[in-house]
């Protein structure tokens, strides 16, 4: 028997990510009792209780964090982009790979911050 997503967060401790109830919701419509829908959402990767407020706040201070680089790598990428503008050859060709390499390691510097703080 399927149950609606609100009934099965009923049965779940307050502060339980609603996530974790849609993906229990829709293993429930596929036919598996309340705990295997459970279990196989917690596999699937839908914790019931989400992030820990520490995870959460360490979340917020990247973001802060890469906020802040990305705004500096924006006007970096401007500073360079302006270099084309004085028509000397082959600088704009250098401005537009100037570009790309802020925009890679800008993204590359991103990753890294995620994949430290998910592996701790």
């Amino acid at each position: 028997m399927s149950m609606s997503v609100n009934q099965i967060m009923q049965r779940h401790p307050p502060g339980t990510s609603l996530n974790h109830g849609r993906a229990m919701h829709e293993f429930m419509q596929n036919g598996n009792n309340f705990q295997t829908a459970h279990n196989r959402a917690v596999q699937a990767g839908f914790p019931p209780m989400g992030l820990t407020k520490n995870e959460a706040s360490v979340l917020d201070n990247i973001s802060g964090q890469l906020m802040k680089a990305s705004k500096m790598h924006k006007e970096q990428a401007q500073r360079i982009k302006n270099l084309g503008s004085t028509n000397q050859p082959g600088i704009t060709q250098m401005a537009g790979y100037g570009f790309d390499f802020l925009r890679v390691a800008g993204g590359l510097i991103g990753l890294a911050l995620i994949v430290k703080v998910v592996r701790g």
